[in-house]
């Protein structure tokens, strides 16, 4: 997507909130403020509060030197407004995505705003690798992970990407399983763990390796050979247990709360007469 001369505010922020992966109703909720007021601002019918705008600014990374511009911007001054003549300002760089192969999007998720916010964060932390999803099966590990890494895509310029270890049954299929998901070109001459590696290099990507607890013994020093040998590589796994690898971050899946049976049985008699 280019970055327009004169781009308004309202195309702006509807521009940035999907390209992070939020709906109306996500965004306005870490806002807390109405989804008509977001709609309403994004049409350009009307400007965002002082309050607001603070609070978009920690939710866009919007460097402290620059927030003065960006609440100017904000409030209709499009001298302040992103042009390609001034992309060396982080929050006015273009919204291009990075390279992904991240499924497309079906269902919102729901209770998980803490947890999104806390993963997300390990993940923004340069002293942090390796994060790991765990829980038992059919908690939500895979669509809490998927949410992270789409709203992670502008952490990461050189790919975000999402590597399904479910189906495989072989530890031999990991390996070329990601170097696939990254778009690599096997060659016959090299082990695909050597190129795996080379093609990763210095990049700044992050994979998300999910499912692998069936594979685990082989994924483990794998993940620990890439992290090695790809120093700005950051990885996300979802697993019913611990890689056990050095500088791994573990982040156990809670329950969702659901209404206590009492108060359902007072709902259901008030609705029933």
């Amino acid at each position: 997507m280019d970055v327009l001369v004169d781009l308004s505010f309202g195309e702006w922020l509807k521009r940035r909130r999907k390209f992070l992966g939020l709906t109306q109703e996500q965004l306005a909720l870490k806002l807390n403020c109405s989804t008509i007021m977001l709609r309403k601002t994004e049409a350009e019918e009307r400007r965002p509060s002082a309050q607001i705008v603070e609070q978009l600014s920690e939710i866009f990374n919007i460097p402290a030197n620059e927030r003065t511009a960006f609440l100017r911007f904000a409030r209709g001054d499009l001298r302040f407004a992103p042009a390609p003549a001034k992309e060396d300002v982080p929050w006015r760089e273009s919204t291009v995505p990075a390279r992904s192969n991240l499924p497309a999007t079906i269902t919102s998720l729901v209770g998980r705003e803490k947890e999104l916010t806390d993963v997300h964060k390990y993940l923004q932390k340069d002293d942090v690798r390796l994060v790991t999803l765990i829980g038992p099966p059919g908690i939500g590990k895979t669509r809490l992970g998927l949410q992270v890494i789409r709203q992670s895509l502008s952490d990461f310029p050189d790919g975000v990407f999402f590597v399904p270890l479910a189906p495989l049954e072989k530890p031999s299929q990991v390996a070329p399983a990601i170097f696939h998901a990254l778009g690599y070109v096997e060659s016959k001459n090299q082990f695909t763990v050597e190129q795996l590696a080379e093609g990763i290099g210095d990049k700044q990507i992050l994979v998300m390796l999910d499912n692998l607890e069936h594979l685990i013994e082989y994924s483990a020093p794998l993940v620990s050979r890439l992290l090695s040998a790809c120093p700005r590589l950051k990885i996300l796994t979802t697993s019913r247990e611990s890689l056990r690898v050095p500088g791994e971050w573990l982040y156990p899946i809670p329950a969702l709360d659901f209404p206590e049976e009492k108060h359902l049985f007072r709902t259901y008699a008030k609705l029933n007469g």
